[in-house]
């Protein structure tokens, strides 16, 4: 074998290099569909641009006719594995079976054993003849019965390629528009190119250009790989019910990126720019990506999304599902998502409708309640006074002692009756109360009353809404905390804080006797207050040790955040 350097050999190699640096590349990225089938074309291109170099550079016909022997093995084969390419890449890889493969195989492999054998028979090439052109040989023939049944075979592949290729592009989607854009546009390069050599249309018909543009469509394709995520945004067959459907769409993959978006998502995120896609889901929404990676890692498949945009707020249900690929492995994840915001509200509104209606009726019965028990205690109290001034008048005075405890434990229990009624009653008066104020005026009156000294500490203003509910409520368990303390602590000092600690957080705690098991257990203003945190939600506990005081801590974590 004989060779010598001409010129063209240059494009030749650089187109060869090109080719095995992009072959490399995608190897390194073959668990992915349609890679493997870019990484064969990018071999079978270097295949190409090699032999077709060599066969220039070849001096005799005997090298040069080998050098073209081996470059039907990628006239051949290319067109099909082209297809696959494409196939797998518009997720038509049920059509690439084994079966269809070994089909489509018969005649590329028919080809390649004529070329081979050709000067036995001529089916392929015949009349051959080494010509001279500038500074180079070429070898000029006759194409032969073969060539033109592997012809039209080899072109009946490349258009059923673009065919699949245009259906992609015309998808209703900008993402995939875009990768099958480069795709096409790389295919059709080399398409156009081996069409013009086969039919001796160019300025030089005795040299292929084919290998050379070859690796210019490897480039364009590298393009979509390295930009648009060629081979890792596998387009899905979508449905215009997905473009129109009301819930927001999203597919994101196992590099959480954003490989699809339908128009709904679009309008719930305001998003304008096509360039969402194969970016980061934080790109998105540091809110949205921070509850999909709670629902992976807790496969919670159902969650809910408060949304803020710059005048509104939103509520979103999310639900996601997995997709996996042909191997059964996790290929992506699709978000659903919901807009609620309307059903949330309305529902609120009723709630609220519910709970007014509720106090109304509540009112009413504690109004008739009131009312019935009061007229009882009355009652009582008058046939405990008439028996009394009758033994007072007999001068029974033990039996007068009698009737007036019994009348003052009357007297008692209407107080504390009339203390739990009265407080519904006064809801409206607590909806224009500071908290703070509030707090501030009943330990003052307190302190002017009983002769204490309370120490207080209040944050001077919260990062909560404080609801009508929950200020009743810890202000009854404010004057309940101190009535006890008045009564039982035998304390000197009380201390009284309203701060912010996880939420809202109310300590009363004095330094006086504390409290036993028993007095615990039956002491009926502690079960209130209990029942008063638990009314608005909170978590009530007390401690308390003998001579070292009580603390009666309350907690609520429920609260609407006020920025």
């Amino acid at each position: 074998m004989n060779y010598h350097f001409v010129p063209y050999l240059i494009p030749l190699a650089i187109s060869f290099t090109v080719m095995i640096i992009l072959a490399f590349y995608s190897y390194k990225n073959c668990n992915v569909k349609g890679a493997k089938a870019f990484v064969l074309n990018m071999i079978l291109g270097a295949i190409w641009a090699g032999a077709n170099a060599l066969e220039m550079a070849g001096s005799d016909f005997s090298t040069k006719i080998i050098w073209a022997n081996l470059q039907y093995l990628v006239y051949a084969f290319a067109p099909l594995v082209w297809l696959t390419m494409v196939l797998q890449f518009s997720s038509r890889e049920n059509l690439v079976n084994k079966k269809n493969l070994v089909l489509m195989s018969i005649i590329p492999v028919i080809t390649v054993f004529l070329a081979w054998t050709d000067q036995y028979h001529g089916l392929i090439r015949s009349n051959f003849a080494l010509k001279m052109a500038a500074n180079f040989s070429y070898i000029t023939k006759d194409y032969g019965p073969w060539f033109w049944v592997h012809f039209v075979y080899s072109y009946f592949l490349n258009l059923s390629t673009v065919y699949f290729l245009l259906k992609t592009v015309w998808l209703n989607n900008k993402a995939y528009r875009k990768q099958a854009f480069y795709l096409l546009t790389g295919f059709l390069i080399l398409m156009i190119s081996n069409f013009l050599y086969v039919s001796k249309l160019t300025p030089l018909p005795e040299f292929d250009f084919s290998p050379i543009t070859i690796s210019i469509s490897g480039l364009i394709i590298a393009r979509g790989i390295f930009h648009f995520r060629l081979f890792d945004i596998v387009p899905v067959a979508r449905a215009t019910v997905i473009e129109n459907i009301n819930s927001g769409m999203i597919v994101i993959d196992t590099q959480n990126r954003i490989i699809d978006i339908n128009p709904k998502a679009e309008s719930m995120f305001k998003i304008k720019n096509e360039d969402i896609y194969g970016k980061n889901l934080k790109d998105l929404s540091v809110q949205l990506v921070n509850i999909y990676e709670d629902m992976k890692n807790e496969q919670n498949q159902q969650q809910e999304l408060t949304y803020f945009d710059q005048k509104n707020k939103h509520y979103y249900e999310l639900f996601i599902s997995t997709i996996k690929d042909y191997r059964q492995k996790k290929a992506a994840d699709i978000l659903i998502i919901n807009d609620v915001s309307k059903v949330k509200k309305a529902r609120d509104q009723i709630i609220k409708q519910q709970q007014k209606l509720a106090v109304k009726e509540e009112r009413e019965r504690l109004s008739r309640d009131l009312h019935d028990n009061l007229g009882q205690v009355l009652s009582f109290s008058n046939v405990q006074i008439q028996a009394a001034r009758k033994e007072l008048k007999n001068e029974n005075f033990k039996k007068t002692d009698r009737y007036l405890k019994r009348l003052n434990q009357i007297i008692n229990n209407a107080h504390k009756d009339v203390r739990e009624y009265a407080y519904s009653i006064r809801n409206d008066y607590y909806s224009k109360q500071n908290i703070n104020q509030l707090f501030k005026n009943e330990i003052s009156y307190f302190e002017n009353n009983c002769h204490l000294v309370i120490k207080t500490k209040f944050k001077e203003k919260f990062n909560y809404n404080f609801g009508t509910e929950e200020i009743t409520q810890l202000h009854f368990i404010l004057k309940e905390a101190l009535t006890n303390i008045l009564k039982h602590a035998e304390a000197e000092i009380i201390w009284v804080e309203l701060v912010e600690e996880n939420g809202i957080k109310l300590v009363i705690k004095d330094n006086g006797k504390g409290i036993t098991v028993e007095d615990y257990n039956s002491g009926s203003g502690l079960s209130i207050m209990k029942e008063r945190t638990h009314l608005i939600g909170g978590v009530f506990k007390i401690n308390s040790e003998p001579q070292k005081g009580t603390s009666i801590i309350v907690n609520l974590s429920n609260l609407e955040s006020s920025i």
